[in-house]
C-alpha cells in the first residue's frame, strides 16, 4: 500500500499500524511475518499501459478519459552529453508530487498484491 502523500498516512502511522498489528499476533500466541518492498523510482517508472487499466477495473468512463487524456502525447525535453536540447516521448511515470501517484501506483500494482 502507498503511504505518500496522504494526509495522516506517514511512514510512521505506516510503522505504527505494523507494531500493533505484530504486537497483537504475538500476545495471542500467534506469529507475524512483514514483507516490505522499497521500490526504486516507483512513481517515475508507472507504465502508461499498465495505469490504463481503469476501464478493466470499472472506473467511470469520465475518469479514464481524463488520465488517457493526461496520459497522451507527452514529450520531455532534455539537454544531452553533446549540449543539444532532445526530445523524447513520455511512456512512463507521474510527476512527482502529483496528488495522484498514491492512487495511481495502487491501481497499477493492485493486480501484484
Amino acid at each position: 500500500m502507498s503511504r505518500g502523500f496522504r494526509r495522516h498516512r506517514s511512514t510512521c502511522d505506516a510503522l505504527l499500524m505494523v507494531k500493533e498489528i505484530t504486537s497483537s499476533a504475538v500476545r495471542g500466541g500467534g506469529f507475524a511475518v512483514v514483507v516490505s518492498l522499497d521500490i526504486r523510482n516507483a512513481f517515475n517508472s508507472i507504465p502508461w499501459k499498465i495505469i490504463r487499466t481503469l476501464r478493466r477495473k470499472g472506473f467511470p468512463p469520465y475518469i479514464q478519459r481524463i488520465l488517457d487524456s493526461y496520459l497522451t502525447d507527452r514529450t520531455i525535453w532534455f539537454t544531452g552529453m553533446d549540449g543539444k536540447r532532445h526530445a523524447r516521448a513520455m511512456e512512463a511515470g507521474v510527476p512527482q508530487g502529483f496528488v495522484l501517484d498514491p492512487v495511481l501506483w495502487n491501481i497499477a500494482f493492485d493486480d501484484w498484491i
